[in-house]
């Protein structure tokens, strides 16, 4: 496993813990978070600039959460290009009520020196996922 491929696994560990600290010590200071998604999970146009701004992302969406896994997670990288870290796993994803989120999840990482440069997030069915969170959080809402 390549060094960019520990950084995401790492990133990916953090997570899983509900480790928001843990999740920002791997971006870039100035990294992007893009989510492509319709709704309460969708980026703004360009996505979200800087540390600071996807921390304001993440915070709430691991406070709805009591937990976090992965299964079946598979991390790969091109011959041509290491820094592109594609990863994809099925989450899932508990709520304090008991409510369970399962879904397909693709990501793509742009990893230089250590550090997540820009992530894009891809669900595969947006749908499903937003009827679970409006089960298991109502009336959630993103800031950033």
């Amino acid at each position: 496993m390549n060094t960019n491929q520990k950084v995401v696994e790492s990133y990916l560990a953090a997570f899983r813990r509900l480790d928001l600290d843990g999740l920002m010590r791997h971006f870039a200071e100035h990294g992007v978070y893009v989510n492509l998604l319709p709704g309460p999970f969708a980026s703004p146009l360009g996505g979200v600039h800087g540390r600071d701004h996807i921390r304001q992302v993440f915070q709430p969406v691991l406070g709805a959460l009591v937990r976090n896994d992965y299964i079946n997670s598979r991390t790969y990288t091109t011959p041509d290009d290491d820094e592109l870290v594609l990863v994809e796993n099925t989450c899932d994803m508990e709520f304090p009520n008991g409510t369970v989120y399962r879904g397909f999840m693709l990501y793509r990482f742009e990893v230089v020196d250590g550090k997540i440069q820009k992530l894009t997030e891809l669900v595969t069915d947006p749908q499903q996922q937003l009827a679970a969170w409006q089960l298991g959080q109502p009336g959630f809402e993103l800031r950033g």
